[in-house]
């Protein structure tokens, strides 16, 4: 129970497993409620993964616990990558902006009226089906200029923004390369012009 109502739309029980996180959450979000407290000019932003549909219960949960202690979110930023499901070539970025619009709609649902922020993973991803193209990263900067409550587009990470590796890597997720096609820092250039 959460606020008095079923956080999820079924019911189940709750194991002491559970109540031991949602103890930790509750702790969690009394600590950043005070450290606002203390510090009024302090933003804070939650980062939080997200699946193709938007923010899963988990994320929903730690939103919950923050607004039960009237902690004032200056943004969300939403992890887009490892969806655990297959993304046909180039169509990543159509993937990424679905997931950020059901967000959207996930947060005016709490009330709330946060700034968003989207991460992506560059390139090729830690699952072989899913890479992040160029063409992918148009798609996100331009809806992300569309969105006036979205002020923070970042990539994991910048030792990969080059082609250096080629296209085929022995470790998908390169901590030296993209993987794919591309000049130095192609990613950056696209997310800086946004």
């Amino acid at each position: 129970m959460i606020g008095g109502a079923l956080h999820a739309p079924y019911s189940r029980s709750i194991s002491d497993g559970d109540q031991a996180y949602f103890a930790a959450e509750n702790r969690r979000a009394e600590a950043i409620a005070s450290l606002e407290k203390a510090n009024p000019k302090l933003g804070v932003w939650l980062t939080l993964p997200v699946e193709t549909n938007g923010l899963q219960d988990n994320a929903l949960s730690v939103i919950e616990s923050m607004l039960r202690d009237h902690v004032t979110l200056a943004g969300v930023n939403v992890m887009t990558m490892d969806f655990g499901a297959p993304i046909a070539s180039g169509q990543y970025g159509t993937i990424v902006t679905s997931a950020v619009s059901a967000c959207q709609n996930q947060l005016q649902t709490l009330g709330m009226n946060a700034a968003l922020g989207i991460t992506m993973l560059i390139g090729t991803n830690d699952e072989s089906d899913e890479t992040f193209l160029l063409s992918d990263a148009q798609t996100v900067a331009s809806f992300a200029r569309a969105q006036p409550n979205i002020k923070r587009l970042a990539f994991w990470e910048v030792s990969r923004d080059n082609g250096s590796c080629g296209s085929a890597p022995a470790d998908l997720d390169d901590d030296n390369c993209s993987s794919v096609s591309q000049g130095n820092w192609a990613f950056s250039q696209i997310f800086e012009s946004n």
